[in-house]
């Protein structure tokens, strides 16, 4: 039986990430039957504190299946590993232990950089989807310079402006190795057209980057009804759902709602987010003390099970999605749209490409607490149209079935290239799926 082996940094229920969730997703497709005849193996990185003992494997809560690796340390500049035998160790164990047929990356932070050259040399294909722009950028992969300036274009030079304790030869040799080691994946996948873009612009037309949204199981979360719209003279109820860090916008919505109460506007914002006591000191007081602030505004819900968001999204009237960094393809974004409530979102990168095709999106001038404050406050002075009340879920389930679709004709194809012709050709079976998706699959939010 054909496997594909899912590589990520980290496991959804250790790592509440975006990334997590979408690599998590696919794995849990295959397993539930969505590409008949394909297997899967879905191997995270964790630290050996979520494995359990001393080892450097585990199985995740016994699931043979899911298995958490404790490879060596990255160095953070070049993504590359400490100790390269050692990681070749490791994957040399998954490969025997697994046999995959393609492996799928969506993520080489924690594990290294090398893990492009370690499945070319033995022949097994590799797809890497990237989720932000760790290759470009040395700055956590946000492009957003250290005066928190937004960047458009890296160069050697301009990096070390950045970083002046580092010397530009050095952000020279990062951007030779990283389109070096890119350019033995077989197919790399970008999630929005923006990032995608980026990429190509920066390899100079090096790499093919192919555009497939990520993909969701739908059937995961919690069903839903739709909620009523709001309507003018209520409290409009606004959700705040991720992470909680300097580049997600969170103290521009805590802006917004300080000048929103100022002005009367009757508001309940609703904050669900996780990691901010692992966040520099500075930005957590700040946030720490806008929320004491606004208490009687904003209520703080901490960390959400992922599989209740629909429900907590359909109790707000609208959810915003304020990064201050480009983004890619925020998962916030479809979950949103499945629940059919209004969205509003900084105007550039991948947050507008996604609100696009949306009726019910407004779109913010990035950074503007003032500009977000506006938005609210004219949602609040009207009601939204009863006509649209299934466009989200239409969209959700056509946008998860072209993504599906695209992913498993990219897998068919490297299983083929890799392997000859003694491969199930999937394609044929994923017709059925893609259409319960859009003849009102999870038809519960529709």
């Amino acid at each position: 039986m054909p496997r594909v082996m899912i590589i990520s940094h980290g496991h959804p229920d250790l790592s509440h990430g975006g990334a997590e969730r979408a690599s998590y997703a696919i794995h849990a497709l295959i397993r539930g039957g969505e590409m008949p005849g394909w297997d899967s193996v879905y191997a995270a990185r964790a630290d050996r504190r979520h494995i359990g003992h001393d080892g450097e494997f585990g199985s995740f809560r016994g699931r043979p299946d899911e298995i958490l690796v404790a490879p060596p340390e990255v160095d953070h500049l070049y993504q590359s590993s400490t100790n390269i035998a050692r990681l070749y160790e490791h994957l040399d164990d998954l490969v025997r232990h697994f046999a995959p047929n393609i492996v799928h990356i969506h993520h080489f932070m924690f594990w290294g950089i090398e893990l492009f050259e370690y499945f070319e040399a033995r022949g097994i294909p590799t797809v890497i989807t990237l989720h932000e722009f760790m290759a470009i950028c040395h700055r956590y992969g946000q492009m957003m310079k250290t005066n928190n300036r937004l960047c458009s274009t890296a160069s050697p030079g301009e990096c070390a402006q950045c970083f002046p304790d580092i010397a530009s030869g050095m952000f020279f040799l990062r951007e030779r190795m990283f389109l070096d080691q890119l350019g033995r994946a077989n197919a790399i996948v970008s999630p929005s057209e923006f990032l995608a873009e980026r990429v190509r612009r920066w390899s100079r037309g090096r790499l093919r980057v192919e555009v497939i949204e990520n993909p969701r199981a739908l059937i995961d979360y919690e069903p839903v009804e739709i909620g009523s719209p709001p309507r003018p003279g209520e409290v409009l109820r606004i959700g705040y759902f991720g992470q909680i860090n300097q580049f997600k916008g969170t103290e521009v919505l805590l802006d917004a709602a300080l000048i929103l109460r100022k002005r009367g506007v009757n508001l309940h914002v609703r904050l669900f987010g996780v990691n901010l006591d692992v966040q520099e000191e500075s930005f957590r007081q700040r946030i720490q003390a806008k929320l004491a602030e606004l208490a009687d505004t904003v209520e703080f819900f901490g960390p959400y099970h992922n599989a209740a968001v629909l429900r907590l999204m359909t109790g707000c009237d609208a959810v915003v999605v304020p990064s201050v960094w480009w983004e890619n393809s925020p998962m916030v974004i479809q979950e949103a749209i499945n629940a059919n409530v209004h969205l509003i979102g900084s105007r550039h990168g991948g947050v507008e490409e996604k609100l696009k095709p949306y009726t019910r999106s407004i779109l913010f001038e990035p950074g503007s607490a003032l500009d977000l404050a506006e938005k609210i406050a004219e949602l609040a002075e009207r009601a939204v149209p009863e006509a649209d009340a299934a466009t989200g879920p239409m969209l959700a389930r056509k946008t998860a079935a072209e993504a599906w679709r695209a992913l498993l004709t990219l897998y068919q194809d490297l299983a083929v290239r890799g392997q000859g012709e003694n491969v199930l050709d999937i394609r044929a079976s994923t017709i059925g799926w893609s259409a319960r998706l859009l003849d009102g699959f999870h038809g519960e939010n529709g």
